[in-house]
């Protein structure tokens, strides 16, 4: 140890103490108050920046009527990787060290300072969610679904990105039809048609969402036509299935959505789409997904109350029947 060291040491000793016995040539309980307000000042800081991050995450579950679990952080950055090939959980480590090296200490200075993610975190969570939406096989619970984390990432890039530039920040935890941006609805009109194809199709070998989310979540107006007439013969073959009322619904939700493009400034049909509004069209489709997956949930409960009801009519009926032969 150096002579300087144990000096330095010495020194910071004997102010130690003299704030202790609060003597001494400065105020030292004045010191002291003003290190506890500085220091419990910072500590409300980082609560209020920790609730933050936590607000501008939330975002619908796909499958039900709540928000998207949260999760540890570590966790959350495995949705920035697009593994390659198949690999063990220590490669899989490895690599993310390797690939998120250079982004790691500003996302946590983000959460830490309530201050934007880098542009390289959209660029990863667009990566990692169309590797998904491409690779991903249909489970039976419906289409591919954009990956939540994923895009909870572009959820904060984008609101912390407007809020510096003293924006609005107007994204909601659900589907919202009059966010004021093209290519979220687009992104929304992709998942109806992805849906309605399933409906009236079922599982097929090539999905519409393998065949044009690449293109349509970079270049929506070159698909989004081949698209619609797809949905016509989708909606006839509901049709021909007598299910007329499915397809109202589809006709419907379409028309909603369509309902928000014009001829004028934000609600023209985009052309190339720039990073963040390919990060709306994703949000558009992860949200639109969801709202329909929870429309579906509370129409079969719907359903399901109903025919309960039903039922006990039914044997409220012949209860009645059989009190009256009785009678008899």
């Amino acid at each position: 140890v150096s002579k300087d060291f144990v000096r330095q040491y010495q020194q910071a000793k004997e102010a130690f103490e003299r704030m202790k016995k609060n003597r001494g040539p400065f105020d030292e309980v004045k010191e002291k108050e003003n290190f506890a307000a500085f220091f419990q000042g910072q500590i409300r800081t980082l609560q209020e920046n920790l609730k933050l991050w936590r607000e501008d995450l939330k975002l619908q579950s796909s499958w039900k009527n709540a928000e998207i679990s949260d999760i540890p952080l570590q966790n959350r950055l495995k949705h920035l990787v697009v593994m390659k090939g198949k690999k063990s959980g220590k490669e899989f480590s490895e690599q993310m060290r390797r690939e998120l090296a250079g982004i790691t200490p500003s996302i946590v200075m983000s959460v830490l300072n309530g201050t934007p993610l880098p542009d390289a975190v959209a660029v990863r969570a667009l990566s990692y969610i169309q590797s998904q939406m491409l690779n991903a096989k249909e489970d039976s619970k419906g289409d591919a679904i954009p990956d939540g984390v994923a895009c909870q990432w572009l959820k904060v890039w984008l609101i912390r990105k407007h809020r510096l530039q003293q924006k609005e920040a107007v994204l909601k935890v659900n589907y919202d039809r009059d966010f004021p941006n093209a290519a979220y609805h687009c992104g929304a009109l992709m998942a109806i048609y992805a849906d309605l194809q399933r409906a009236a199709m079922g599982d097929l070998n090539a999905t519409l969402v393998q065949r044009f989310y690449a293109s349509a979540s970079r270049t929506p107006t070159l698909v989004l036509g081949t698209m619609e007439r797809m949905g016509e013969i989708y909606l006839g073959q509901l049709c021909k299935e007598n299910k007329y009322g499915l397809a109202k619904i589809y006709e419907n939700r379409l028309n909603d959505t369509y309902a928000f493009f014009g001829t004028d400034g934000e609600h023209r049909f985009p052309g190339v789409l720039n990073l963040e509004e390919q990060s709306y069209f994703v949000l558009g489709y992860r949200q639109m997904s969801a709202q329909m997956n929870v429309d579906k949930l509370a129409a079969k409960a719907a359903r399901q109350e109903a025919d309960k009801a039903k039922t006990i009519d039914q044997n409220q009926d012949e209860s009645q029947e059989e009190e009256r032969n009785g009678s008899n």
